[in-house]
């Protein structure tokens, strides 16, 4: 979905959602977030994908996201976030409270 980061301004993406989505592209604080998430991603070298499961694990009292995967290639952010851990910096980067 839309934090997978697959939807993007002025990205078209071919999906049923995609127009549902234009409307949480239109809010740049959403925007913002889809930013953050790329940096953090980019620092651990992982899918934006397995940041979002991470972040997720880390939202008391979530025991575990529920992520499926379609398509064998979505497996990847699966295994990528099993082992990433984010920083209390990095959870209240990515809730945009610090940086």
């Amino acid at each position: 979905g839309f934090l997978t980061g697959k939807y993007r301004p002025g990205a078209t993406v071919a999906s049923k959602r995609a127009e549902s989505v234009k409307q949480l592209l239109a809010d740049p604080a959403n925007v913002s977030l889809l930013a953050r998430l790329d940096a953090v991603a980019i620092e651990h070298r992982v899918s934006v994908p397995a940041v979002v499961l991470a972040w997720t694990r880390a939202q008391g009292p979530v025991a575990a996201p529920i992520a499926s995967a379609r398509i064998p290639s979505q497996l990847d952010a699966l295994f990528e976030s099993a082992d990433l851990g984010l920083t209390p910096e990095e959870l209240a980067f990515i809730a945009g409270e610090s940086r």
